[in-house]
């Protein structure tokens, strides 16, 4: 099942573009943005300069969607997923809020300002925006981060075009075309379901409902409608497309795979479990140990947890330091060596 989810995801098989994998994947969570775009070339074989080609152009945007914390999704989505889910998600911060002292008044003088300075595509970054903004007297940065969801949330902004290791902000009715259809919340729910279980699958529907802040009864008054197909593991229902069933068959041609997966990697995010099985000299033994650390991640061989992997950027080179089992076989060595060398090539150096 691990093996079928690798292969679901694109990771035995690359996708055709940036906008193909992150449609397939509806969101691709990015508030780690450099290796956000490393999830994303590993999939598709473009470099890093490539995937912010696509950022650049508008291809794929950068807002705070389906939970609260930052995703790449296509253009073509980024309107329904918001109406769908952006309330929902906003309707869990007023304490937060009311602690920073965001209230009605604040979030539309805030939202006046976005308006005036993004209109006509001057696209700012934070740092330009943050001066800009209404403060409150508790700390500005926190203030300007709220305000910033709030209005991704609302439809307001997305992002625009890179600055360097920045994204800037852009009003979304100046870079996204307009819905196309009347909007329907049931169908809407129905696409959403569809599109997670086809290209996350196998999945349970409590692993959809904490992705995508959907409740249980939204996701189970559709799922069986979609055509999709379920098994039991652990005594847990996991739901999938029926046509991706043959997608894990190629681990069985003998070849070795490594992976340097991102923390936030949508094969970690994407499930509550079961996680990878440590290998048997795994570098934290038996330990429980939560690796959150931006910038790096787990080693993946084969479907087992080997170690951890840590990438460095400086103007003049990429270093990656690795914390992997040491018994591991001179094949698997090299399987990760070889996937080193492509991280480090994907950033261009």
């Amino acid at each position: 099942m691990l093996e079928q989810r690798l292969a679901t995801q694109h990771l035995t098989g690359a996708a055709s573009t940036v906008a193909g994998y992150v449609s397939e994947a509806l969101a691709v969570q990015s508030q780690d943005p450099g290796t956000a775009r490393w999830s994303i070339g590993m999939r598709t074989g473009l470099d890093d300069a490539g995937v912010r080609a696509s950022i650049d152009a508008g291809v794929i945007v950068r807002a705070h969607v389906l939970r609260p914390t930052w995703h790449y999704v296509h253009r073509d989505d980024l309107r329904w997923l918001q109406r769908l889910t952006g309330e929902k998600v906003a309707s869990s911060m007023p304490a937060r809020h009311r602690q920073l002292g965001v209230d009605h008044d604040l979030v539309d003088r805030g939202f006046e300002v976005l308006q005036r300075e993004l209109a006509g595509r001057n696209h700012l970054t934070r740092k330009q925006l943050a001066p800009l903004l209404p403060a409150t007297g508790a700390p500005h940065g926190q203030v300007v981060g709220h305000l910033l969801m709030l209005a991704e949330l609302r439809g307001l902004i997305c992002s625009g075009p890179l600055v360097g290791t920045e994204h800037s902000y852009a009003l979304v009715d100046e870079v996204l075309e307009p819905d196309r259809a009347q909007f329907d919340a049931q169908d809407a729910t129905r696409e959403l379901v569809r599109r997670f279980f086809t290209w996350h699958g196998p999945a349970s529907v409590r692993d959809l409902a904490r992705w995508c802040t959907l409740t249980l009864g939204q996701i189970r008054a559709v799922i069986g409608d979609l055509g999709l197909t379920s098994i039991s593991v652990d005594e847990t229902e996991l739901w999938y497309a029926p046509e991706r069933a043959a997608d894990g068959a190629g681990w069985d041609d003998g070849s070795g795979r490594a992976f340097l997966l991102p923390t936030f990697d949508e094969v970690f995010l994407s499930y509550l479990k079961p996680n990878f099985p440590r290998s048997r000299g795994h570098p934290a033994g038996d330990a429980r140990v939560q690796f959150s650390e931006a910038g790096g991640g787990l080693v993946v061989i084969d479907a087992t947890d080997a170690g951890t992997w840590k990438r460095s950027l400086t103007k003049a080179r990429a270093s990656v330091r690795l914390n992997i089992d040491g018994d591991l076989d001179p094949e698997a060595y090299r399987l990760v060596a070889d996937e080193t060398d492509r991280l480090t090539a994907f950033t261009g150096s």
